[in-house]
């Protein structure tokens, strides 16, 4: 299982690339002690936007790179729909 540290880097180094792309302010956000493991929360922080997307957790142990990344920008795409 990936340590929360491991979890983090991996998910910071995908939103900062897609605020570099997009000329956007997203920040991970941790989740409540009472949220569930996979549960990963963004927030962009000039337009107060928030994400949420479960991601598995196996996908950070087998570094499902490309699956992480397409999961992070769908959820962050649907919070400027909304």
């Amino acid at each position: 299982m990936p340590t929360p540290t491991d979890k983090e880097v991996m998910l910071q180094s995908i939103i900062d690339k897609i605020n570099q792309e997009k000329g956007q302010n997203w920040i991970i956000v941790p989740p409540g002690p009472l949220g569930p493991p996979d549960l990963c929360i963004f927030r962009e922080t000039r337009t107060h936007k928030q994400a949420r997307r479960e991601i598995p957790s196996f996908w950070f142990e087998t570094n499902e790179i490309v699956a992480i990344e397409g999961a992070v920008r769908s959820a962050l795409q649907l919070a400027f729909m909304e």
